[in-house]
Order: C-alpha cells, then structure tokens, then sequence
C-alpha cells in the first residue's frame, strides 16, 4: 500500500484498494505479503458479523481483521490467528470490507 493516507481517501471517496496485508495477525487464511485482498467502501449498516473490514484499530494503526460482535454505535474485531480481541472500535473508524482473496 503506497500511502495509508492515500488509502484512506480512496475508499471514502468510493474507490476500492488492493493489497498484500502484512503481518501475522490473519494466518492462517491470509499470508504477509503473498496473499492480496480486494477491500470496497462499505456502510455501517452493510457490516456483519464474520466480515473482514479495515479499520483504524490501536496505536492508529490501519488494521484488517474480522468482526466478532456488533454494538449500536461500534464493533470489535480479531485477527484470524489472534485472540485479543480490540475493541469497541468507533463505527466512525471503519473504512471498508473485504469482498474478494486472492491467494498468490
């Protein structure tokens, strides 16, 4: 991802992004920097359980990881190959969702 900033823009703006994650955090269903994902802007309201969605987690940092529970005005989320679970996440925080794996 060139720019996280960029990135950002982007999907507010509408536009999907395409990355290689990086990190351990999704193991084992998506591999640091072998596997790509195709992340779409998205609505609160479009968000579910199980989704995988990019969101502005702990420390600032842009994170990808999967819903687990859903509140009125925020969600938490894990990591595939992680147990601590953030959140509340603030719905304002959330980016986009996931809608298509490629697995190089």
């Amino acid at each position: 991802m060139a720019d996280k900033t960029d990135a950002v823009k982007l999907l507010k703006e509408g536009g999907s992004l395409r990355i290689s994650p990086v990190g351990d955090s999704m193991l084992p269903l998506l591999r640091s920097q072998i596997d790509e994902v195709v992340i779409a802007p998205t609505t609160w309201e479009e968000v579910k359980k199980n989704d995988i969605v990019l969101f502005r987690g702990n420390k600032n940092l842009l994170t990808l990881h999967r819903v687990c529970r859903i509140d009125k005005d925020c969600f938490y989320a894990v990591g595939d190959g992680q147990t601590k679970i953030e959140g509340p996440v603030d719905k304002s925080l959330l980016y986009g969702k996931v809608n298509l794996i490629i697995k190089n």
